[in-house]
C-alpha cells in the first residue's frame, strides 16, 4: 500500500510538472513576429505586443498593450486606449520649497497640441514653451495625483484619430517628495494621435495567426522604432 501511495504521489507531481511545461511551451511557441501585407504585429515574451498598418489610403494606424493566451488556439490582445494612456513618473525629494514638475519633451508636433496638467483632480494649462512647472509650496502642500490630457488645436497636417489624449492617474507613492519627472511611456507624442484601439481575438493556425481573416506568417526582426 505505501508502494503504491508513494508511486501515485509522484505519478501526480510528474503529470503536474509536464502540464506546467507544456503550458509554458505553449505559451512561448507563440512569441515573435509576424506579418500580413502591410500590417506588422510583435509578441514579446513579457505579454505586450506591438501593431502597425502602413497604409497608402487611410494613413499608418500602430497599437501597442498585453496579449494573452485564450486556450489551446487563441490570443487576445488588449490595447493602450487613448483616453487613458500610461505615464511614468519618477519621484523625489529636494532641499527646495516649491514644488516642481519636470514635463516632457516639447518635440515641434507637442508645440502644436494643447497641454494641461491634472493636479489632485484640477487642470492646469501649461504654456507651450514650459518645459518645468513651479508650484508654490502654500498653493500645493502636497501633490496626490498626477496626469496629463492633451488637446490638438488644429494645426496638425495629417488625418489623426483622436483630437485629444488622456493619460492615466498617477498615484504619487510618497507625498513629501516635491521633484517630479512626468513622461509618456510612448516618446512620439505624435503617433499616439494615431493610436489603434483593440479589444480582439486572434486564431493560432501551426506557424500563423488569422486575425480578421488575414493571415500572418512569421518573419524575421521588425522595425518598429
Amino acid at each position: 500500500m505505501r508502494v503504491f501511495m508513494r508511486v501515485l504521489k509522484y505519478g501526480i507531481l510528474f503529470g503536474g510538472l509536464l502540464m506546467f511545461i507544456s503550458c509554458a511551451t505553449s505559451q512561448h511557441s507563440i512569441i515573435g513576429n509576424y506579418k500580413s501585407y502591410s500590417e506588422l504585429l510583435q509578441l514579446t515574451v513579457n505579454n505586450t505586443f506591438k501593431y502597425r498598418n502602413f497604409s497608402v489610403v487611410s494613413g499608418s494606424t500602430w497599437a501597442y498593450g498585453q496579449w494573452k493566451r485564450i486556450g489551446d488556439n487563441k490570443v487576445q490582445l488588449i490595447s493602450v486606449k487613448h483616453d487613458s494612456i500610461p505615464i511614468k513618473v519618477f519621484e523625489q525629494r529636494c532641499d527646495i520649497e516649491d514644488r516642481l514638475i519636470i514635463l516632457p519633451n516639447r518635440d515641434r508636433y507637442f508645440l502644436e497640441t494643447n497641454l494641461f496638467i491634472q493636479i489632485n483632480g484640477n487642470n492646469y494649462k501649461i504654456a507651450k514653451d514650459c518645459s518645468v512647472l513651479k508650484l508654490s509650496k502654500l498653493k500645493f502642500p502636497k501633490i496626490e495625483t498626477i496626469a496629463l490630457v492633451a488637446f490638438e488645436d488644429g494645426k496638425l497636417r495629417t488625418e489623426r484619430a483622436y483630437t485629444y489624449l488622456r493619460t492615466s492617474v498617477y498615484q504619487v507613492k510618497n507625498n513629501e517628495n516635491n521633484v517630479f519627472y512626468v513622461d509618456f511611456l510612448q516618446d512620439d507624442l505624435f503617433g499616439l494621435y494615431h493610436l489603434w484601439e483593440i479589444d480582439d481575438t486572434i486564431t493560432i493556425k501551426k506557424n500563423s495567426l488569422i486575425w480578421n481573416g488575414q493571415k500572418f506568417k512569421v518573419m524575421g526582426r521588425l522595425m518598429f522604432d
